[in-house]
């Protein structure tokens, strides 16, 4: 015979994985937050297509395909920071779950890499055959979650690069360089942007000697030993 556990029993979840331990309603939200174009705009067509069920088959294939729209979902941090809080949130609430081992993959949510657009523009600045001093190379991405594009409609994104450096390159060099790079760019997001609307932008700016000012000693890791 069995007896039903104490609410004040702590218990212990020993594997639970993110992808499909967040509820339907909870993703569907994540979804429209970041503006992430579903197939469907029906919760319950939603709901049926990232649930198990007979629908689905019983191939691996099938299965897996359940996770495409999930780590899709999940990619960004402020998504895995909401699912993460609600599974752990829910298994305390609803189990008294206290201690809970919980896995995902971070390189199945970085929407095909689209996250690591900074390593590639470093990259094409480092191998510029020296236009650029690696010492100097900054290159950072900030994330929005604040503006509006054209109607304000949530399935509107945007990436902007601005390129902020000191004068001295040629017009030839400038032209030739960031074109090649903007194809990189375009290149980067291809996928993204056959499935969703997107807006790619990249402005070059020149700094004005007379009002920068620098005090940088990175560049000494870089020097060429004599």
């Amino acid at each position: 015979m069995t007896r039903p556990l104490s609410r004040k029993v702590p218990l212990a979840e020993l594997h639970c994985h993110l992808g499909g331990a967040v509820t339907p309603a909870i993703m569907w939200g994540i979804a429209h937050s970041q503006g992430i174009r579903l197939p469907t705009k029906d919760y319950w067509e939603f709901r049926d297509m990232i649930t198990v069920s007979i629908r689905h088959g019983h191939s691996f294939d099938g299965y897996l395909d359940l996770f495409r729209w999930t780590e899709l979902i999940q990619s960004s941090p402020i998504a895995i920071e909401r699912s993460v809080y609600e599974v752990i949130g829910g298994a305390y609430r609803k189990n008294n779950v206290t201690t809970m081992e919980l896995r995902f993959n971070p390189m199945k949510r970085n929407r095909g890499g689209e996250q690591d657009l900074d390593h590639i523009i470093a990259a094409a600045m480092r191998d510029s055959g020296g236009v650029f001093p690696w010492g100097g190379i900054r290159v950072r991405a900030i994330r929005l979650d604040d503006y509006v594009i054209a109607d304000g409609k949530a399935d509107d994104a945007f990436v902007n690069i601005t390129i902020k450096m000191g004068a001295g390159r040629s017009a030839e060099f400038k032209r030739e360089f960031f074109a090649a790079l903007f194809e990189r760019v375009k290149a980067h997001f291809a996928k993204l942007y056959a499935s969703r609307y997107l807006a790619l932008s990249l402005y070059v700016e020149e700094a004005d000697e007379g009002g920068s000012f620098k005090h940088n000693n990175i560049h000494q890791r870089f020097k060429k030993v004599p």
